[in-house]
């Protein structure tokens, strides 16, 4: 029988995406999340749901023990103001409780993890961001994930770790909180939208960002599993787009054919980039994968799933 497959932060937003694709693949899969920001509604039928945290790390090295072979790591604070507002909890949440994971894969010899870092690494840089460009953090959040990314190739170093990491852009699809903005911009603007709440516009809207539909962040992640070139890699995980928030949010009126209840005049957000783009090159080269770039059909999807939550 095939070994198991450990999806950590599997209730929430990418990790039930993995989880349900791993499930549909034949997988046999354990979620593991503590259901602080994740929903047990969102874990696939088929998969074994445990609740708890990362940071228990005897219950960590006991589930590894039930034949896991892999381990995708989706188990973190996502979430750059609160990170920028409570830099402790950042640090224990998303960095130790990383570490505390890794030490119970080296006692229980588990080679493989695939790892979500994040665009925030780049901060503010010459465009568009590559996996060589030097990093320039400018959150608490962007520290941990290069914090992150230096753990995981030093338990390569040392251990023979296999990392595969994914700095992921603004990736947005069905099972983003509709209201949870610090779950994604995208899922909370359509909350706002469909639930007739005034979205707070922070700074002039002209910010950037490089989105990315839930689907192609599943597939590349599913895809690097099974390619060894991938190990002990960094990629950009993003589509090498560039559009403001101002016709972000036009794409998904358009989309749902409804105006958005705007206020603006806000400062910047905390923390807050101005500008992203990816370079997603390494990604094509070393998956074969080209993420693709369909906003309006995309938009349409993760409307329609949304709406089909809120009239629940």
């Amino acid at each position: 029988m095939a070994r198991k497959v450990l999806v950590t932060g599997g209730a929430g937003f990418i990790g039930s995406n993995i989880a349900k694709r791993l499930v549909q693949d034949g997988r046999r899969v354990i979620v593991l999340d503590n259901l602080a920001t994740g929903s047990d509604s969102n874990v696939p039928q088929g998969a074994e749901f445990i609740k708890g945290d990362i940071g228990d790390y005897e219950l960590v090295k006991n589930i590894l023990a039930d034949e896991v072979e892999v381990v995708y790591h989706l188990a973190a604070s996502a979430s750059v103001i609160i990170g920028a507002k409570e830099p402790v909890f950042d640090l224990e949440n998303n960095v130790k409780g990383t570490v505390i994971l890794l030490q119970a894969m080296k006692a229980r010899g588990v080679k493989k993890i695939l790892f979500p870092s994040s665009s925030t690494v780049y901060g503010e840089n010459e465009l568009p961001n590559q996996e060589d460009s030097k990093l320039n953090p400018m959150s608490p959040y962007a520290v941990g994930k290069i914090a992150d990314e230096y753990y995981l190739k030093s338990y390569a170093n040392m251990y023979g770790l296999e990392p595969i990491i994914f700095r992921i852009f603004n990736a947005f699809g069905p099972g983003q909180d509709p209201n949870n903005a610090e779950q994604g911009i995208t899922g909370y603007l359509i909350g706002c939208l469909f639930q007739d709440k005034e979205f707070v516009l922070q700074g002039d809207g002209q910010q950037t960002r490089d989105y990315i539909y839930i689907g192609e962040v599943v597939e590349a992640f599913v895809r690097a599993e099974k390619i060894p070139a991938a190990i002990n890699q960094i990629m950009n995980l993003a589509g090498n787009t560039r559009t403001s928030l101002n016709d972000w949010i036009a794409l998904i009126e358009e989309a749902a054919n409804k105006k958005l209840k705007i206020k603006t005049g806000q400062p910047d957000r905390l923390a807050d980039v101005k500008h992203y783009q990816a370079d997603n090159s390494q990604l094509q080269q070393i998956l074969n994968f080209k993420p693709t770039v369909d906003f309006k059909n995309q938009l349409l999807k993760t409307i329609n799933w949304a709406r089909a939550q809120m009239n629940k």
